[in-house]
């Protein structure tokens, strides 16, 4: 009978904790003091339950299917692979400081890419064509765009010699950010401040508006600092509007959880640019 690892345990403990603790608080926020509220509780469900059926989605395809099935992930997570940088001799905090902003510059660069490659652009537009954004839209993304970003993470860890847990521990972070980022309640103002390191509320809500200039910045994950050393930074809203989303899919056929699944393979694409 195989011992579960101690420390992958832990791990996945506190992923799954913080994941429905951060996303149930929200929830409950947002159902008390939204900003800007839906037009009766049955369209704030339904759209709840379309964002969530997504990340059912993404668990069974990308997670499940690709990244165990496909890539087998689950056999870098303690043993990193070695003969490539083998860790490159670091110690282990070390290894986790490395894995953890090389993890979050590879997002910045497939997050700008993804708005400028046509057909990266079909998969990420599924989260950008939601047209009122909440805590669960941080949960809205189709599972091809999410197997992409799985790919290139393995990839990463590979040629670090990292383990893969530390992707795991940097998901605990990132998770509750993005949530953080989406939820449609109002902050302290304080929370801006923190915007010369995070990518806090304001900055990425700059990212879901309806005009593409805004759109096609502020590609940071966790940290804000990438988008001012690639000249990609604009200034935080401070103010919610109620323009976001995508003016072309605002339309119920794309906001169906089988709308998103296909809105890769209909309508017309656009982009195709140099980074």
């Amino acid at each position: 009978m195989l011992v579960p690892d101690p420390d992958l345990v832990l791990i996945r403990t506190l992923y799954t904790g913080f994941f429905f603790g951060v996303l149930g608080f929200l929830l409950f926020w947002e159902e008390s003091e939204p900003i800007l509220p839906f037009v009766d509780r049955q369209a704030r469900r339904r759209h709840r339950m379309r964002n969530l059926a997504m990340l059912f989605w993404v668990v069974l395809v990308a997670d499940i299917l690709i990244g165990q099935g496909v890539f087998r992930a689950q056999e870098f997570l303690i043993r990193p692979p070695t003969h490539v940088l083998d860790g490159m001799s670091m110690p282990l905090p070390a290894q986790v400081g490395v894995g953890l902003l090389a993890s979050d510059l590879v997002d910045y660069w497939l997050h700008r890419a993804s708005h400028r490659w046509s057909w990266f652009w079909r998969l990420h537009s599924v989260h950008h064509s939601d047209p009122h954004l909440d805590v669960t839209t941080a949960a809205r993304a189709h599972p091809l765009e999410t197997s992409v970003y799985i790919a290139a993470k393995l990839g990463l860890y590979v040629l670090l010699g990292l383990p893969f847990w530390i992707e795991g521990v940097r998901a605990i972070l990132h998770n509750s950010i993005l949530f953080i980022q989406h939820a449609n309640v109002t902050y302290p103002r304080a929370i801006e401040k923190l915007g010369w390191l995070l990518v806090t509320p304001g900055i990425h809500r700059v990212h879901h508006d309806t005009e593409r200039d805004r759109q096609d910045s502020n590609y940071g994950q966790i940290f804000s600092f990438w988008d001012r050393l690639f000249g990609t930074f604009r200034p935080p809203d401070l103010v919610v509007s109620p323009r976001m989303g995508l003016t072309d899919r605002r339309d119920n056929s794309w906001q169906t959880v089988w709308g998103m699944l296909a809105t890769p393979f209909r309508g017309t694409a656009r982009r195709d640019q140099a980074l």
